[in-house]
């Protein structure tokens, strides 16, 4: 007798990043159970997106789709702070696509690109 797959509800939030890949945009290939915030916020953390150009999320059962980069934006700058991280090159670009420095709380160094990052003086 074949198993029967448990019922998976239809009232789920899907997130979905489009991608640059240069030849043309994309939204990245995502199984079902890695297209949810917490998941994508983890992959642009670990510098898993090359060029994401923005997050959408949906959900198909309540009728509503969005743009949510910008509160991955601010999620990814709160943990980057919080934990002391350092975001990928790409991570960072896409952070700079949403919001200039200093617009919503201050970058934290790791944060920060190379030519924002002001010399440190030397303790004599």
């Amino acid at each position: 007798m074949p198993r029967r797959m448990p019922e998976r509800s239809n009232d789920v939030t899907v997130y979905m990043v489009l991608n640059d890949y240069r030849t043309g945009l994309a939204y990245v290939e995502t199984a079902a159970d890695e297209a949810d915030r917490e998941t994508v916020i983890r992959n642009f953390l670990s510098g898993q997106y090359s060029n994401a150009l923005r997050v959408i999320s949906f959900n198909t059962a309540e009728g509503w789709s969005q743009d949510v980069s910008e509160d991955i934006v601010s999620e990814l700058l709160e943990r980057a702070i919080d934990g002391d991280d350092t975001l990928s090159e790409a991570t960072k670009r896409f952070i700079d696509r949403r919001i200039r420095p200093g617009e919503k709380r201050p970058p934290a160094p790791s944060v920060r690109r190379e030519s924002d990052q002001k010399p440190r003086k030397r303790q004599a």
